[in-house]
């Protein structure tokens, strides 16, 4: 179980081999004693269509647990947030070195940025087919 990240979830819905369901992810400081002062301590809802040959298995209302791989979970982090990160960050110190305007620099560090996630958009289904969740009831 350490090398998977497990959610709890609830079906919303069951389709022909793929399971949506909604889950709660809270965040890492909601068992703070001063979560109700911080507005840092919100949790979201995400919802997540779970392809299983084993759909009509769940039903609506029911609560399953969601897995994925923890290297997985690392992979996406990487493509999502440091990647980026990193591109623009380099991006904007070379051409400020090489004796371009803040501006120009930072214009065009923000628009590489722009392209990055607009690739990752393109090639979402793709990365969907690479970063798989699996699902299991309840016990």
């Amino acid at each position: 179980m350490k090398d998977r990240i497990r959610h709890e979830a609830t079906v919303t819905e069951v389709l022909e081999q793929a399971v949506r369901v909604t889950l709660h992810v809270e965040s890492a400081c909601a068992a703070c004693h001063a979560k109700s002062q911080c507005a840092m301590g919100e949790g979201k809802e995400k919802e997540l269509v779970i392809e299983t040959p084993m759909a009509e298995a769940f039903t609506p209302g029911e609560s399953v647990w969601v897995d994925m791989d923890r290297v997985m979970g690392l992979k996406a982090v990487w493509w999502v947030y440091i990647l980026p990160f990193v591109a623009v960050m380099s991006a904007l110190l070379i051409l400020l070195q090489w004796g371009v305007s803040e501006l120009i620099a930072g214009s065009t560090a923000l628009g590489m940025l722009i392209l990055y996630y607009l690739g990752m958009y393109l090639l979402r289904e793709r990365i969907a087919r690479e970063i798989t969740f699996s699902i299991h009831k309840v016990s």
